[in-house]
């Protein structure tokens, strides 16, 4: 029987980016089909599907410890926003990058990380600071 590895993904975005983050999750399901019969299985990890609730700590560490630690494929999906800061970061999301970076350094060989920025059109209603913060993350 051939062992099967199962690939935990998670899809990091600020509020702004529920379309993408839906067309995400849709994706990995359809990889993970058709990668299904060669022993691979992929799992979506999203903050509203997968994390329970937890008074414990912040929301964010919460969210950290529960789906982000220990994936092995990162999506981050950009479009106007960063996102809202944490005790620790200029946003959530921005946090979850750095757990992805921090682990990518000690597992090299194992983690993946993608980065997306959507390039659709900006609406006339994007907050301009909001912008800026992400331009310069992005940066």
């Amino acid at each position: 029987m051939e062992a099967v590895r199962r690939l935990k993904v998670f899809v990091g975005s600020p509020s702004d980016n529920a379309s993408n983050r839906d067309a995400a999750k849709q994706a990995i399901e359809l990889v993970g089909c058709t990668l299904e019969n060669d022993g691979l299985i992929l799992q979506s990890r999203m903050w509203e599907l997968d994390a329970k609730p937890d008074v414990a700590e912040d929301a964010q560490a919460s969210l950290n410890r529960q789906i982000v630690a220990d994936c092995d494929v990162y999506i981050f999906l950009f479009h106007t926003r960063l996102g809202t800061p944490t005790p620790r970061a200029a946003s959530g999301t921005a946090e979850e990058m750095a757990l992805a970076l921090a682990r990518l350094r000690e597992e090299s060989a194992h983690i993946r990380i993608l980065t997306y920025f959507d390039a659709s059109p900006i609406p006339p209603t994007t907050n301009a600071r909001e912008l800026g913060r992400l331009q310069d993350f992005r940066a």
